[in-house]
């Protein structure tokens, strides 16, 4: 059987027209009311409560702690419904990427259609926005890497091994249900049973019997060994689909492979989660190539498929995909939200440039007023402005502080110009300016 491709979701039409969209395909039996797509209580526990699930995670308290990741806090906060957004989207991900790994037409060819979705997409604005947003994100994940690796990303006793073997003891248990059903159906018709009784019965035993061999066979050392990638400065260029996508896809397999699946005990097909995320945050981010991801993600599978979980329907429907992403539910999840948050941290930006120095009594300002910048501008002009005013000073520096200011008057920079240390997270930025607020009100009634 061939699976169409689904249809596509515009974020940003309507956030809760497409969040009910989604969620209107959780049923009781499990996702679009197949029972052998289980959503796991992990998932619905963060559906339940997303905010109280992700701000109760040991790495984003992690990075809560550390001043320089501070500031992701500050955009996840902003972004109001970005946790039951990706964990929607990642349901819906996991789903076509199932639909994917079984579809008829395109096995054998999955990678082959990814790359080729990839190749021939068009560049549309939130596709360029999307490239542009991922140089300059991955190349901030670059510059805070030391820190992430720093501090711990595991999820304290979470294992993807028990919920995968959970869900292979109800398929089973499912499939071992309607035999005895059929059975009792045969034994009560006696020898009118009919033929078709008699096929049923002998095909689901056919499941369950191959669903216990593989169960068997079943070794999950023939995953693939995860990869430690490199982070390497990037800088802007043609912008393409492929371009965008990949920046998502290389910073999705830093996080994972670095930070929050560092400590996991089994190896995985990391670049199979690593497509599933970049699906999840594409599709967040209006952009085109979440589907060229599943199908990326589907062939990486394929590859392992012999040690995928068991689950099948009794209909004979193969979810081995689907359960072995609920069982990475949590990390896919957490690291996505991270990703958009990085992306989207770069519209938080300051028009409005403050140096203040100061040496004993003596004080000095200097002001500068950006337009469709940057955060890479802003903390540039911030040092160039710092260096003229040492240039221009009789008196060397004490205190050397830069601030910028978004035109709502919020604070979106803090930096000690004299050792080059930023200062992230709002409350840490809000508390560094505060001794110099009176400085730069006067600095800005001066220039008025």
């Amino acid at each position: 059987m061939s699976y169409p491709l689904e249809r596509p979701i515009n974020l940003d039409d309507s956030v809760a027209m497409s969040f009910e969209y989604l969620r209107e395909k959780i049923r009781d039996e499990g996702w679009v009311g197949k029972a052998i797509l289980q959503i796991t209580d992990d998932v619905r526990a963060f559906l339940d409560a997303p905010s109280d699930w992700l701000f109760s995670l040991p790495p984003m308290q992690a990075i809560a702690d550390t001043p320089p990741l501070a500031f992701l806090i500050d955009m996840i906060s902003e972004l109001e419904d970005i946790a039951p957004t990706c964990c929607l989207l990642f349901l819906e991900t996991s789903y076509g990427i199932n639909k994917a790994y079984n579809s008829e037409k395109y096995q054998g060819q999955l990678t082959a259609t990814g790359q080729r979705l990839l190749s021939s997409a068009r560049l549309r604005s939130s596709d360029e926005a999307i490239y542009l947003s991922g140089v300059e994100s991955l190349n901030s994940l670059s510059a805070l890497s030391t820190h992430f690796m720093n501090i711990s990303g595991t999820l304290d006793d979470y294992s993807p091994s028990n919920v995968i073997e959970s869900l292979e003891a109800k398929a089973i248990s499912a499939i071992e249900d309607k035999i005895a059903e059929i059975t009792a159906i045969a034994e009560g018709l006696g020898e009118d049973v009919t033929q078709a009784v008699k096929r049923q019965l002998r095909d689901l035993k056919r499941v369950l019997d191959g669903a216990l061999n593989q169960n068997k066979e079943n070794v999950r050392e023939l995953y693939t060994p995860r990869f430690v990638s490199s982070l390497v400065p990037v800088t802007p260029g043609t912008p393409t689909v492929a371009g965008g996508v990949g920046f998502i896809f290389d910073m999705a397999n830093w996080l994972l492979t670095n930070f929050v699946l560092k400590a996991t005990p089994i190896a995985v097909p990391v670049e199979a989660l690593c497509y599933t995320t970049t699906s999840i945050v594409v599709k967040y981010m209006n952009g085109l190539g979440a589907d060229a991801c599943r199908f990326l993600s589907g062939g990486i599978l394929r590859g392992v498929g012999s040690s995928l979980p068991t689950l099948i329907a009794p209909t004979g429907l193969f979810a081995g995909c689907w359960g072995f992403l609920q069982a990475f539910a949590p990390y896919i999840i957490f690291v996505a939200i991270l990703v958009i948050a990085l992306m989207k941290y770069r519209k938080v930006v300051g028009e409005y440039l403050h140096v203040i120095g100061q040496s004993g009594p003596a004080i000095a300002y200097g002001s500068a007023k950006l337009y469709d910048t940057s955060r890479e501008e802003m903390l540039s002009s911030l040092k160039s402005l710092a260096k003229k005013m040492t240039e221009n000073s009789t008196v060397g520096f004490t205190s050397l502080m830069g601030f910028a200011f978004d035109d709502k008057d919020e604070i979106s920079m803090a930096i000690n110009l004299i050792n080059d240390e930023q200062i992230y997270g709002k409350e840490a930025m809000n508390l560094a300016v505060v001794p110099y607020l009176s400085i730069i009100q006067d600095g800005i009634l001066a220039h008025l």
